[in-house]
């Protein structure tokens, strides 16, 4: 309930001065002092509206445990926004390899050597409070040492009225993605309770990750290289199409076989206590394609100077939310991640749609490669099925997750090698830039 405040106040914090840095051809020390200032500023001013909103978060969730957690949060929003303009400035000269290490030494230090410690003294969720602050002093700290930059204020630069322009353009577009992805977050914890809440992040949490990863992995590289040919849609039109047909093609059919796993996913990372959230991861990974495809979709309309295509697509999916979170949410967590895995996929087909026409790809080719996804989808419950009758029950769920997953790999990997058309030319052309030993397969002459 208190992340629900928070991603609010972290936008604010985060995107828009620092994210311009990214989009400029050119960027000076004074435009990244300007930046760094007004970043601060925002941040500032955010933490404050983030430590005055306590009490009325605690107010809607009907739950005054949410006050206090609310009111330690400012410290990760000013951390989060000093360290921002470094992590652009990284993006913009595609060093992704320290911003991976950070991440991963600064989740171990602030979780694992906080956050566990904190959990087996008692703290209770304090302990994840104390994992997410440590964390984030780690990753500030770590962030800025690896691409230091000058503190002094500068109140004014020579693109002061680009930076804000491109600045004010993600700023809103991103209040509208935070509408879009707390919604239902904000609904189910005022309509059921924080439990309910609970068994929903849980799956949430883990349904999000693979694409979160994926995500963070290739919207910037795709960005910053896009930037660099702005407004030549032939360029990017290749690249997009191959993206997306990896995305119907390959992830649609891997994100289906973690689906019918969901129970073995669960008692693995959560234990049997957690298996309420297993119908709910379920639901939630067959929308995550279309979640990809979305924030693959971003880097096109900004490359295309279209950049607020993205805000004005998603306005009207707000409310078309809400009623549907309202209706559906009351009847248990499981109806509401129908409703998002439903919404994803309308803001991926929505978002993608117009993106890939600005670049001339058209709908017809998107739902052909959904239809080749489909199809070993169909293939993989087929498999399943047969298998997980197969199994004997009392197996440990990482071995059945195991076994079960070999199956489904093999089935397709086994209709590839067969017949090396169902990929399609697109999501084999792409796949043979990484993999240049299977172009006699799966390209022939």
């Amino acid at each position: 309930m208190g992340l629900v405040v928070f991603t609010f106040s972290y936008f604010i914090a985060t995107f828009g001065f620092a994210w311009s840095l990214g989009q400029l051809s050119e960027v000076s020390d004074e435009d990244i002092r300007f930046a760094f200032t007004w970043q601060m500023t925002v941040a500032f001013v955010a933490a404050a509206g983030l430590y005055s909103s306590a009490d009325l978060a605690g107010q809607y969730f009907q739950d005054d445990r949410v006050i206090e957690i609310v009111q330690w949060m400012p410290i990760v929003c000013v951390l989060n926004g000093f360290a921002a303009v470094s992590g652009y400035l990284m993006n913009r000269e595609l060093n992704f390899k320290a911003p991976g290490i950070i991440q991963f030494f600064s989740y171990a230090i602030g979780y694992i050597g906080v956050g566990i410690p904190c959990a087996l003294m008692g703290f209770g969720v304090k302990a994840l409070l104390a994992a997410w602050i440590s964390q984030a002093i780690v990753g500030s700290i770590g962030t800025y040492l690896c691409r230091p930059h000058s503190l002094k204020p500068l109140w004014k630069s020579p693109q002061a009225r680009e930076i804000t322009r491109i600045g004010s353009t993600a700023f809103v577009t991103n209040l509208v993605n935070w509408a879009c992805n707390n919604i239902d977050r904000g609904i189910i914890g005022r309509q059921l309770d924080a439990g309910a809440l609970g068994l929903y992040n849980a799956g949430y949490n883990l349904a999000n990750m693979p694409n979160s990863l994926l995500i963070s992995a290739l919207q910037p590289v795709f960005l910053r290289v896009g930037s660099k040919v702005q407004g030549q849609a032939s360029q990017q039109s290749k690249a997009f199409g191959e993206i997306l047909a990896i995305i119907w093609v390959v992830l649609l059919p891997v994100f289906f076989s973690l689906a019918l796993n969901a129970p073995n996913l669960i008692q693995l990372f959560y234990g049997k206590t957690w298996n309420g959230a297993a119908p709910v991861l379920a639901a939630l990974f067959m929308g995550m394609p279309a979640y990809v495809m979305w924030g693959m979709s971003t880097p096109v309309l900004w490359n295309m100077g279209k950049a607020r295509y993205e805000m004005l697509l998603q306005i009207p999916l707000i409310p078309i939310a809400a009623i549907a979170y309202f209706a559906f949410a009351k009847l248990g967590v499981f109806y509401a991640a129908l409703v998002t895995s439903a919404l994803l996929l309308l803001r991926g087909l929505v978002v993608g749609g117009v993106a890939g026409h600005l670049i001339d790809i058209k709908m017809p080719f998107v739902f052909k490669q959904m239809l080749r996804g489909l199809s070993f989808c169909g293939l993989i419950y087929a498999v399943h099925f047969f298998a997980d009758r197969a199994l004997n029950d009392s197996l440990p769920p990482l071995l059945k997750l195991i076994i079960l997953s070999a199956c489904h790999a093999t089935a397709c990997l086994g209709v590839v090698a067969l017949l090396p058309k169902t990929l399609g030319g697109e999501a084999s052309s792409l796949i043979v830039r990484f993999a240049p030993k299977l172009r006699g397969r799966l390209l022939p002459e």
